[in-house]
């Protein structure tokens, strides 16, 4: 859609630009003239720069967004895998699964709150609900091996409580990013 408008506006621009127009009689026509064709240029180079901006973005994040809630899937299901058989967290293989998944979420927690680039026009809601969303599962990620140990060694939830708190807090930032994209993907 965006080459489109590129091209119509490519198009406008270059209508009535043939070399059968009048020339300007004297210098300030020239300098009138010479600024009113450069207005249109600089405007697509402005809008190509905020393109540019904004693909640069979803480049970044598209990925780490994907692997992420891959990764918060399988994490997911560990824990309801284990709500139903709550010997499970005292497995060897459920901890390592636990332990692999908290590394992974550690990665892509860091790499999306780390974005050095320019945020889009339009996406300043969009990133302040994402990195909100990261600061809240960060909180999980710091402390869900203490929370596990907790639960293993002496049955305390309360560790495990807070950080399900995080990860609720985490998921509705999230959607709210996801809804606030989703306006402007339809515009």
């Amino acid at each position: 859609m965006y080459s489109l408008g590129v091209l119509t506006l490519s198009s406008t621009l270059l209508m009535g630009c043939g070399s059968d127009k009048e020339e300007p009689k004297n210098d300030s026509q020239k300098v009138t003239s010479e600024v009113k064709k450069e207005e249109p240029v600089a405007t697509e180079s402005y809008k190509n720069d905020d393109k540019k901006i904004e693909m640069e973005w979803r480049e970044y994040h598209s990925p780490l967004l994907l692997a992420f809630s891959k990764t918060m899937k399988d994490f997911s299901k560990q824990f309801l895998d284990a709500g139903q058989d709550p010997t499970l967290v005292k497995t060897k293989e459920w901890q390592d699964k636990v332990g692999t998944l908290l590394g992974e979420m550690t990665y892509e927690v860091r790499e999306l709150k780390g974005y050095t680039g320019q945020i889009p026009k339009g996406f300043e809601e969009i990133h302040a609900n994402l990195t909100l969303s990261m600061n809240e599962y960060q909180y999980v990620v710091d402390n869900m091996p203490a929370a596990v140990a907790l639960l293993v060694v002496g049955g305390d939830t309360s560790l495990l409580d807070k950080c399900t708190d995080k990860l609720v807090k985490g998921t509705e930032k999230m959607n709210k990013a996801n809804e606030l994209l989703d306006k402007v993907n339809a515009k």
